[in-house]
């Protein structure tokens, strides 16, 4: 009879749905089967059936009479009563007549035969079904998976001579308190533990009966949880990872010279993914992996330099798990994608909506959000995986839209002629300062003689203006001392605007309108003849010169003598300021710019400007907006897509 034929026999074939047979069983084999038998394995020589004991005899207080009468059914129930059954009487002789010690093992046996130096423990076949994902920690490396727990052993003092017991060819005897020398186990079991243990078998699986045979073999299977650490591979890839995690079993205390971990199983691969009713995952974030989800192999680390003749064998498993991928592509990447498009959309507000600011701020909070979502389901490591890339580039975009937003506005509002703020021009005027006072004295010195030498020569042309000649020696001396320009033109006139450009910031001499008679000047050009040309070298000016000054002398800097005039408009009334805006030629003198950039954008409320030349800055600025946000619309979102493409191909490749 073969191995099949057993199987379709057997009484867990009334329930079983595969090939007949149980599937917690199919380690299981009796010995008439030399091609799947334990010894035939291993190479070992089954032990004789011994007998134990006689047939005790009958303790009843009824006469032989009473006893030849009792028979049949009568009879077993009898020797129930009594204890004597089959299975009760060989575990009085198996486990109590004897002398059996479930702490120690017959090591003696096993090394009959054997050469000194090259002994080889109890084979001890391990074989693990694994039936279901429980749960992967990645932030803690560990893995909970279901399984049935399976090995089998060898124990020679564990046979009898089926034909003195019923033809019981097996008993079941108790494994307790996790095994290995548990107060409440009957036999001995070998202390094979997870190497890598999140926690320990003792702890994850539970206690059962081992099957016991008639030749001394012992299969014993455990369901639970089967919880490693690991040292997690494919992780970078997340989430569409596989992952996979390395299992390592082996003898904790016994080497192997004593006990010897091997494969098992019919196929005697140690594996077996189960396909029951129970077993599989639905509506699960990680399953096993369709092909090769396990992957079993024996692995022998060397002895220790004090114990040359034993080594550790162990066995080593990968398992491999798949995460489902579609719920973070859509919770996580395509939402991210559509906040960035949403983010992108703001490139098409106006800058005076004053909800684009809010847009660009909304999306890169909820990218933000996201993020801090999915970081919490990984481990915090240097490793970058692919989501992280993703969020990062995703975060990156989110910036960008948000910064060009923040620059479109500005350049929106603007109204001065430069980038330069304030605070540069204070903190280099201080700087001047600063380093004029730690010794710069002849720059100093050299100031002043201008300023005095200027001083002198307008002081001598208001003295002197009613002639010709004066007027002409004391503009000539000017020129001369301010060495604006060298001969042969210093005989020219001085010019206002070169007069606005000497930086007289350090001197306190200041020329105002009250140093100048112009009621005296204007009489001396009206006494003078109409018709006769101005002298040569003197510059034609109105025949009347104003009763208010024509040029306002001010040796300031520009910059201060523009602060003083905006502060000065500040603090007038709007009906009452200097430079009144005519609205209908400010949009006259605009129509024209309008029109060559291509986009309306009407001017603000003329109030919001001081003066023409704040609404001529400010539409300029406008203009360069505008550049930035056509620009923005087209470029930003195709570097966006082309920046998802590279990561996904990436990703595809396995990097």
């Amino acid at each position: 009879m073969n191995a099949a034929s057993r199987r379709s026999h057997h009484p867990a074939a009334m329930w079983s749905q595969r090939d007949g047979s149980s599937p917690n069983l199919d380690m299981y084999v009796d010995n008439v089967d030399q091609s799947y038998n334990y010894f035939a394995r291993h190479g070992m020589k089954p032990p004789p059936l011994v007998s134990r004991s006689a047939r005790r005899k009958l303790q009843s207080n009824n006469d032989d009479e009473t006893t030849t009468t009792t028979s049949g059914l009568d009879h077993i129930m009898e020797e129930t009563k009594l204890g004597n059954d089959a299975v009760t009487r060989l575990r009085r002789d198996l486990f109590e007549k004897s002398s059996y010690d479930k702490h120690a093992y017959p090591f003696e046996y096993t090394w009959y035969g054997m050469d000194e130096g090259s002994r080889t423990g109890v084979p001890i076949e391990l074989d693990i079904a694994y039936r279901k994902v429980f749960a992967v920690d990645t932030i803690n490396s560990v893995l909970d998976m279901i399984v049935w727990f399976r090995m089998q052993w060898f124990d020679p003092r564990l046979t009898w001579d089926p034909t003195e017991y019923g033809n019981m060819t097996k008993i079941w005897a108790w494994i307790g308190d996790g095994g290995v020398g548990g107060e409440t186990s009957e036999i001995w079991t070998p202390d094979i533990e997870l190497w890598n243990p999140g926690s320990g078998l003792s702890e994850t699986l539970t206690d059962a009966h081992a099957i016991v045979n008639h030749n001394g073999l012992v299969y014993w299977t455990r369901p639970g949880h089967l919880r490693p650490t690991c040292k997690f591979e494919g992780l970078n890839k997340f989430p569409f990872d596989q992952l996979t995690c390395k299992v390592e079993f082996g003898s904790w205390t016994h080497s192997g010279k004593y006990t010897r971990l091997v494969l098992g199983g019919i196929d005697g691969d140690g594996v077996d993914v189960l396909n029951s009713f129970t077993a599989g995952s639905t509506y699960n974030e990680f399953k096993f992996v369709e092909k090769n989800p396990v992957s079993c192999k024996e692995h022998v680390y060397p002895p220790f330099p004090a114990s040359p003749e034993e080594d550790w064998p162990v066995i080593l498993c990968d398992v491999t798990v798949g995460r489902s991928w579609q719920p973070y592509a859509r919770g996580y990447i395509l939402l991210q994608i559509m906040l960035n498009i949403i983010g992108f959309a703001a490139f098409w507000l106006p800058p005076s909506c004053g909800e684009r600011m809010g847009l660009s701020i909304t999306a890169m909070l909820a990218s933000v959000a996201a993020e801090l979502v999915v970081a919490a389901k990984l481990p915090a490591s240097a490793e970058l995986t692919w989501f992280q890339k993703f969020s990062i580039t995703s975060l990156m975009f989110s910036f960008i839209s948000l910064m060009e937003c923040v620059a479109v506005l500005y350049f929106f509002y603007k109204r001065t002629d430069t980038l330069m703020p304030r605070w540069y021009n204070f903190a280099k005027e201080w700087y001047l300062v600063r380093q004029a006072q730690k010794g710069k004295d002849v720059l100093v010195q050299k100031g002043s003689n201008i300023v005095d030498t200027i001083s002198s020569g307008v002081d001598t042309f208001a003295d002197s203006v009613k002639s010709k000649s004066a007027i002409q020696h004391q503009v000539t001396d000017l020129s001369e001392n301010l060495d604006i320009e060298n001969s042969p033109n210093a005989s020219k006139p001085v010019d206002v605007e070169t007069a606005k450009r000497i930086d007289l910031s350090d001197s306190s001499v200041s020329i105002s309108n009250e140093d100048f008679d112009f009621e005296k000047l204007n009489a001396s050009f009206q006494n003078s003849s109409s018709t006769t040309k101005p002298p040569e070298g003197i510059n034609p000016r109105p025949k009347e010169i104003p009763a208010k000054p024509y040029v306002r002398f001010s040796f300031k800097k520009d910059e201060e003598r523009e602060d003083e005039e905006r502060e000065d408009d500040h603090d007038r009334a709007p009906p009452r300021r200097r430079n009144a805006i005519n609205i209908p030629a400010r949009r006259a003198s605009f129509q024209s710019w309008i029109q060559e950039s291509g986009s309306v954008m009407m001017p603000r409320d003329a109030n919001d400007f001081y003066n023409q030349q704040e609404l001529e800055s400010n539409m300029r600025w406008k203009k360069i907006s505008a550049q930035i946000d056509d620009f923005s619309r087209i470029w930003i979102p195709i570097s966006f897509f082309i920046a998802l493409a590279i990561l996904f191909a990436r990703q595809g490749e396995g990097q």
